[in-house]
């Protein structure tokens, strides 16, 4: 189980998430208070790291682990499906 208390997310006036298109990478992301918290307990779980210089992120090997085990993803397949830049 990934984690975070659905039951304490306020939508906002976009609502709980949406589809954002990032400026800088040109690529979506899930925003809003869901996409918030699903990065906070993704991060609090150790499956990903911020980069303490920029706006990266990075699975962890313990991230990798998890999301094969909860979701089928590993390395390979995130590639197939991640933005080229």
């Amino acid at each position: 189980m990934i984690g975070g208390d659905l039951t304490a997310l306020r939508p906002t006036r976009n609502g709980l998430a949406r589809q954002c298109l990032d400026w800088t990478e040109r690529s979506h992301h899930l925003a809003g208070p869901l996409g918030v918290q699903l990065m906070r307990a993704l991060c609090a779980a150790g499956w990903l790291r911020r980069s303490s210089s920029s706006r990266t992120i990075q699975v962890t090997p313990k991230g990798w682990a998890a999301l094969k085990a909860q979701l089928d993803i590993d390395q390979n397949s995130a590639a197939l499906i991640a933005p080229q830049m």
